[in-house]
């Protein structure tokens, strides 16, 4: 079993396995808990997903609290570089636009500006 102290919902201290004068220290539950020193509840990250841990104090014991994180929503920014073609293409286009006389690179570019925005600020 493992121990350790409770000092934030984000933050535990864990036992240490050897102290001053004694040596397998995190095998001697009486020390343990009275220096402080609660047994840990172990729960396994959930798959898949982003999760956060976070600690919570309960009957005597620490317990494992795993949080699904939402991920923050995309900026204007990260939107258009992933709607943006390749570089490689919009050249091809601006080579292609200047041969037939075309605006299709800047029609493409103007879209995707249109569609995301930047804020005002």
């Amino acid at each position: 079993m493992k121990y350790a102290k409770y000092i934030s919902e984000r933050e535990i201290e864990w036992a240490p396995k050897n102290k001053a004068g004694v040596s397998n220290y995190n095998q001697d539950t009486e020390k343990l808990a009275a220096d402080g020193y609660l047994p840990i509840l172990e729960t396994p990250r959930p798959e898949g997903g982003n999760f956060t841990l976070s600690y919570k104090k309960e009957a005597g014991q620490i317990k494992f609290v795993w949080s699904e994180e939402t991920p923050p929503e995309p900026t204007y920014a990260e939107k258009r570089a992933a709607e943006y073609p390749s570089l490689a293409d919009q050249l091809d286009m601006m080579y292609w636009d200047r041969v037939n006389g075309t605006n299709v690179w800047e029609e493409t570019v103007a879209a995707v500006k249109a569609k995301y925005p930047k804020p005002s600020e």
